[in-house]
C-alpha cells in the first residue's frame, strides 16, 4: 500500500516536473503512449494524444515571456489495486488548471492513462 502511494506520487512528480521543464522524457515516463489527454481552455474543449501534448508544452515553455513560478501540487487521490486517481492543481503561466488524471498500474508500473482537465484565469 504505502509502496503505491510513493509510486503514484513519483508518476505525478514526473509529469508535475515534465511539463514545467518542458522535459519529453519525464513526460514520457510519467504517461501511457495511448494516454488521451482532454479539456477546457477559456471555456474552449481541447482534445490531444501524448505527442500533440509534449509538443503544446514544449511551445508553451518556448513562448512564456514571463518568469515561470513552479506551482504545482496533489489535491486528492484515491487507488485500488491497479486503478488510481489523482486530482491536481498546476500554476501554468497566469491561468490555474484543475486536473482530474486516472493513472493504471500496468505490469507492475503506473501511468497517467487519462488527463482531463479545466482552467480559471488567476
Amino acid at each position: 500500500m504505502q509502496n503505491d502511494i510513493s509510486l503514484l506520487q513519483a508518476v505525478m512528480e514526473d509529469y508535475f516536473l515534465g511539463t514545467f521543464a518542458a522535459d519529453k522524457t519525464r513526460l514520457l515516463q510519467a504517461f501511457h503512449p495511448d494516454c488521451q489527454i482532454t479539456g477546457n481552455i477559456n471555456g474552449q474543449s481541447v482534445v490531444m494524444n501524448l505527442i500533440q501534448f509534449i509538443e503544446r508544452v514544449t511551445q508553451a515553455k518556448q513562448q512564456s515571456k514571463s518568469e515561470r513560478r513552479y506551482d504545482k501540487k496533489i489535491v486528492g487521490m484515491d487507488w485500488h489495486q491497479d486503478i488510481a486517481w489523482v486530482k491536481a492543481k498546476v500554476l501554468v503561466d497566469e491561468n490555474y488548471f484543475t486536473d482530474y488524471i486516472t493513472l493504471l498500474k500496468i505490469d507492475g508500473r503506473w501511468f497517467i492513462r487519462q488527463k482531463s482537465f479545466t482552467n480559471a484565469i488567476v
